[in-house]
């Protein structure tokens, strides 16, 4: 394994299947990072963010969210899975897969579906409109809830 590979692998999959945030959303590769055991791509634009975040342990996920002035800079403020997105616009496109290693094949199909979903159902949190995001806390709140057995309420 040699992770340093991974990382450019990993950024040019997000360039080939996120390219329509780079050409209609005016977004940027912000930040690119590895730091075992994983490795994450910060994506921006003036008001959102997308992040792409890999764990050799078996993890791969993607966020959308609203970026922050914290300290005189730019940051990542609140964000979400897009698989809450997903659950709440259109679930049949979520995605519950889980990659066990560095599988370009496997990543690139998540990508792709990811991009295709942001594509139909995130433009107003591309260009700028959180409106949704006190939805999506209550979908995370209550993801989070089933997952350690106890109400959301």
């Amino acid at each position: 394994m040699d992770s340093h590979v991974d990382l450019q692998k990993l950024i040019d999959l997000v360039k080939t299947y996120l390219v329509f945030l780079f050409e209609d959303y005016g977004f940027e590769e912000a930040e690119a990072e590895l730091l075992m055991p994983g490795m994450w791509i910060y994506l921006r634009n003036a008001t959102s963010q997308v992040a792409v975040r890999f764990e050799y342990d078996g993890a791969l996920w993607m966020t959308i969210g609203r970026l922050e002035l914290f300290d005189g800079r730019i940051v990542g403020g609140e964000e979400y899975n897009v698989d809450y997105l997903l659950r709440l616009r259109a679930p049949e496109l979520e995605q519950n897969e889980i990659v066990t290693k560095f599988d370009e094949r496997k990543i690139a199909e998540l990508l792709n579906n990811w991009g295709i979903a942001l594509r139909l159902h995130a433009d107003d949190i591309l260009r700028g409109d959180f409106s949704i995001f006190s939805k999506l806390a209550k979908v995370q709140s209550d993801a989070m809830a089933r997952r350690l057995g106890t109400s959301a309420d």
